[in-house]
């Protein structure tokens, strides 16, 4: 029972690292402008169908 936790709390940990890492790509919004929020939209679709 405890290789499905380990498994279910690897997942949550990648999606917070992504939620994270986008939110630092929007706090650089100014700089990077709309491209940098695409990547980044792009990396989580992929991030995601990984998991």
């Amino acid at each position: 029972m405890k290789k499905p936790e380990t498994f279910i709390q690897k997942r949550v940990r990648g999606a917070k690292r992504v939620k994270s890492f986008c939110g630092a790509l929007r706090r650089n919004r100014r700089r990077l402008g709309k491209v940098f929020n695409g990547v980044c939209e792009i990396a989580a679709r992929v991030m995601e169908k990984k998991l």
